[in-house]
């Protein structure tokens, strides 16, 4: 396993209504909330929980699969394009960011 496997890459927008949205793209996780911050926050406690879900299976064979569970590719390219662009403005954004799979789940394989 590579270091650039343990890192799950995610963004945000702020949608129609007001509500941001947080999506992993490497887990198909999406959450909706009132603020980036929360929206962020849940999308953490998203992460872990389906991780720990994950681990916990007695089918030790489905876990690979279930660890990297593509998006949609609309997701997959509304994250690379928000990325580039970020990157070619030198922006700090926080609408891109990656999260790390929580060390301690590694301990339930």
């Amino acid at each position: 396993m590579k270091p650039q496997d343990l890192i799950l890459r995610c963004y945000g927008y702020e949608a129609h209504d007001g509500k941001w949205v947080a999506k992993c793209i490497d887990l198909t996780l999406v959450v909706e909330e009132d603020t980036l911050i929360d929206a962020k926050k849940s999308l953490e406690d998203a992460i872990f929980g389906y991780l720990e879900a994950v681990l916990d299976t007695d089918d030790k064979k489905s876990i690979p699969a279930l660890i990297r569970r593509k998006s949609p590719l609309i997701d997959i390219l509304a994250y690379h394009s928000i990325a580039f662009l970020f990157k070619i403005h030198e922006f700090k954004s926080k609408l891109v960011f990656e999260e790390a799979i929580p060390v301690h789940l590694a301990h339930a394989c």
